[in-house]
């Protein structure tokens, strides 16, 4: 990207627009280009909504569970690695990712919860379990039911399959894509401090 005047609106917009594209320092480092009334516009506050979500703890939300139907947070295991995953009963890239998912989970359940966060509607439900059920999902699978738009604004979700790893603690939020070799490698590395 080239900003050119840098305090401008459109390159505020273009920013935001990209962020997927940088990462967190460089996110940081072109931000700090724009005014002080720049970063309190619209999108500069939406910018730093995203780059808070990314160097700030874990916001945890209390979702329902689709198979209890009880109230749980995301990560249920501060201690564990969690990988929080948005999908749909009727994403089919999300339905692809489903082999890889299980051998990730196969291999890294002693340091890394899976967390599946359904956008299904509450009418959906039933095709999203039922798809639980035929593929045989062993991890946690959570409902955003009536709150799609509020959850998916916290966590950024614009697209699915979309995927984050929470850190021990919830010290850390990273968005990752296992369909990424680097990503993948990434996940299959992770140790628990000792």
């Amino acid at each position: 990207i080239y900003f050119y005047p840098p305090d401008s609106h459109s390159n505020m917009v273009l920013l935001y627009d990209q962020r997927d594209n940088f990462t967190l320092e460089q996110l940081l480092s072109l931000r700090a280009l724009f005014s002080e009334a720049r970063r309190r516009s619209y999108y500069g506050k939406k910018l730093d909504a995203y780059i808070r979500l990314y160097s700030d703890r874990f916001s945890d939300t209390r979702l329902i569970n689709c198979l209890t139907k009880q109230e749980e947070t995301i990560v249920a295991d501060e201690n564990k690695y969690t990988l929080l995953v948005f999908s749909a009963s009727w994403c089919a890239p999300c339905h692809k990712l489903i082999p890889l998912l299980k051998e990730l989970n196969e291999k890294k359940k002693s340091v890394m919860d899976v967390v599946y966060v359904t956008l299904d509607t509450p009418e959906q439900l039933p095709a999203w379990n039922q798809l639980l059920a035929k593929e045989n999902i062993s991890w946690r699978s959570l409902s955003v039911g009536g709150r799609l738009n509020e959850i998916r604004e916290k966590y950024k979700v614009r697209a699915i399959p979309y995927s984050y790893l929470i850190y021990p603690q919830k010290s850390k939020t990273e968005k990752v894509d296992i369909r990424d070799a680097d990503d993948k490698l990434k996940i299959e590395n992770l140790k628990l401090a000792e």
